[in-house]
């Protein structure tokens, strides 16, 4: 292991010097504190030896000046002195001095600091280790959790159906890299649009893998629990009754469990066949009238085995939206830990509706986030908006 050792006295140098090339150390000596810095400063040492007492720097000052300097390692500093009162003992370890050893110095007792101090280095050189390989680590999992979050966006609707009497928006803002909140919209059948939003329990990984199985469940393709083998749709009594056979909340599921919002919309007559499992309320914002909840809630998917779910009905007039969105909306707190709640947002909706839609959905997410003050979202946030336009 290489050692600075600094002194100006010459004796005592040579003698270190020996001492220290004996026991098998790498030594390079600086007759003064200036040298001292100089060679410190050009190849840093693991380990020090220096004189308090020295032309140019003293020892503390040498001290003061390798504790200021940023290293990635750290430098063991023992100061050989006669300066072994109290005092004087408080004023190098407030430098940054490790250990102190009295002149004229005993060998043994050297030697045995020196074998203290590198203990404390591969200490610190271990430990350094493990936080490089836990940096690695975290830069890895960074990674992974940055593709896995561009995998969930493909599970967001691409393009939204293009169709002359309904308008969609959506808006989705994870309050982590991965959410536990999903929605999509889609024809169902030629006539028959489909939408849901649903809202898994907790944040991270084990939550988005849960969603990301749901998307693939909530889909048209056969064999689908939203269609019959015939392709007809089933009520969202019927699939909400499926999902709660399939995704029971148990050991296995770590407890997890979802709130889902679902509905159809027939795209001849407006009608909307709805149902949600413990998820907020739908909100009908009407061309004429003020924006109201609509529906009741009922418990989450996977609690209660054989859960009887309702289906529920709503007739949209022409300009009439519903306004789907998670609990990350409502549940948004402020500094004096008061929620947004379900008012403030009707208040919103009363006060945007000649708005376009997009607005409306993106003004939500917006208005969640300014009232918790904090910049991002504690939950996961999304907005599902529907306008009836016949």
């Amino acid at each position: 292991m290489r050692i600075l050792v600094a002194d100006d006295d010459p004796t005592s140098l040579a003698i270190l010097e020996r001492k220290l090339s004996q026991w098998g150390y790498e030594v390079e000596t600086a007759r003064d504190g200036d040298e001292a810095w100089a060679k410190f400063s050009a190849k840093p040492f693991p380990i020090i030896v220096c004189d308090w007492i020295m032309p140019g720097l003293t020892g503390p000052e040498l001290c003061r000046r390798i504790r200021h300097r940023k290293s990635s390692r750290y430098t063991h500093i023992i100061m050989v002195t006669s300066k072994t009162d109290t005092a004087s003992s408080i004023e190098g370890l407030k430098a940054g001095a490790d250990d102190y050893v009295g002149k004229p110095f005993d060998p043994a007792e050297l030697l045995a600091r020196l074998q203290a101090g590198e203990r404390q280095l591969r200490l610190e050189d271990e430990l350094a280790n493990r936080v490089e390989e836990l940096a690695r680590a975290n830069e890895r999992m960074k990674r992974d959790l940055d593709a896995a979050a561009r995998v969930q966006q493909t599970l967001l609707p691409k393009k939204l159906p293009d169709l002359p009497s309904v308008d969609v928006a959506w808006r989705f803002r994870p309050c982590e890299e991965l959410a536990g909140d999903i929605l999509n919209v889609f024809l169902l059948t030629p006539r028959r649009l489909a939408f849901y939003l649903l809202d898994v329990s907790g944040h991270g990984v084990a939550s988005a893998l849960l969603a990301a199985g749901l998307s693939r469940v909530l889909t048209p393709f056969p064999p689908s629990v939203l269609v019959d083998d015939n392709g007809m749709p089933h009520a969202p009594s019927r699939v909400f009754a499926s999902l709660n056979r399939e995704f029971p909340v148990s050991d296995a599921t770590g407890g997890q469990y979802f709130t889902i919002l679902y509905g159809v919309l027939n795209l001849d007559s407006g009608v909307v066949i709805y149902g949600h499992a413990g998820h907020p309320h739908v909100i009908l914002a009407p061309a004429n009238g003020e924006p109201r909840r609509i529906g009741e809630g009922t418990v989450p998917v996977g609690f209660i085995p054989e859960m009887t779910y309702e289906n529920r009905t709503a007739n949209l007039a022409a300009g009439d939206r519903l306004v789907i969105y998670s609990d990350g909306v409502t549940e948004a707190m402020n500094d004096h830990e008061e929620m947004l709640g379900e008012e403030r947002l009707l208040n919103y909706l009363s006060k945007s509706r000649k708005r376009p839609l997009d607005r409306v959905a993106e003004g939500i997410v917006k208005a969640a986030i300014a009232w918790s003050h904090r910049g991002n979202p504690e939950d996961d946030i999304s907005v599902l908006a529907l306008e009836w336009k016949k």
